[in-house]
């Protein structure tokens, strides 16, 4: 692609990651740069964490140069490419084989990439799937700060859920969890509740993880249950503790 082209191309990526509706002038951008819009694509975001201008700015470059895919950068230290996907069952698979293959030592790099969810039915899926792979990083990095990778599927329902975290809505999630933590003064009952979520309500995992015994574990349930007078017997009540929980942290 010669330079003037690859610049339209890049200018372009930029207005349909930024921009939901796709225009009938950015259909007629497309066919000038010979960009399918139908072929289905994920958005990825590589982030430098070096906070170095000039070096983040280089990799970012050198990154960019040897890769086939579209791709922009949108800062200094951030660059999107927008990878097709032929089996839309198994394209988490395939997208982390081909960076774990771009970055062989990416465990050890200064890499991290967020893999965006694939929007089938949208009109302009490259934009909705630029906005998960933005906010999986985002949530990434607050939750798993040393990973690389991030996939939307592991974020998905905190990242849904940020969308609460204002209003009545947020007070009344929040005022049920200042109860419990009023009651728990060395933060063993929150540390409890999170590691039972994250291993999915399993007493023996959790217990393990915990390393405690299970009936340690079913008298902390219990007094989490007492104090927040919620059933966790029940699937609604979990789900509005967890719910309540997540929208604290």
């Amino acid at each position: 692609m010669n330079p003037e082209k690859n610049r339209l191309m890049e200018q372009l990526l930029l207005q349909l990651i930024q921009n939901n509706d796709i225009t009938s002038e950015y259909m007629q951008w497309a066919e000038h740069v010979d960009l399918d819009l139908t072929t289905p694509r994920i958005a990825c975001l590589i982030e430098i964490k070096t906070q170095n201008i000039t070096a983040s700015y280089q990799q970012i470059a050198q990154i960019q140069s040897r890769i086939s895919d579209l791709s922009v950068p949108i800062s200094f230290n951030q660059l999107v490419i927008l990878r097709p996907i032929s089996d839309h069952n198994c394209y988490l698979v395939e997208q982390c084989d081909y960076f774990n293959k771009l970055f062989p030592q990416l465990n050890n790099s200064d890499i991290q990439i967020a893999i965006g969810e694939y929007f089938s039915q949208a009109t302009n899926q490259i934009f909705l799937s630029y906005q998960s792979a933005k906010a999986t990083l985002e949530e990434g990095k607050k939750y798993n700060p040393d990973k690389n990778i991030y996939c939307y599927k592991d974020f998905g329902l905190k990242i849904l859920l940020n969308e609460i975290k204002s209003g009545w809505q947020q007070e009344q999630l929040k005022y049920l969890i200042q109860k419990l933590i009023k009651e728990d003064e060395n933060g063993i009952l929150i540390n409890t509740l999170i590691s039972w979520f994250e291993n999915n309500m399993q007493p023996s995992t959790t217990a393990k993880t915990l390393m405690i015994h299970r009936n340690t574990l079913e008298y902390r349930l219990n007094k989490i249950a007492q104090i927040t007078g919620l059933n966790l017997t029940k699937i609604t009540d979990r789900m509005l503790l967890y719910i309540a929980l997540h929208s604290v942290m």
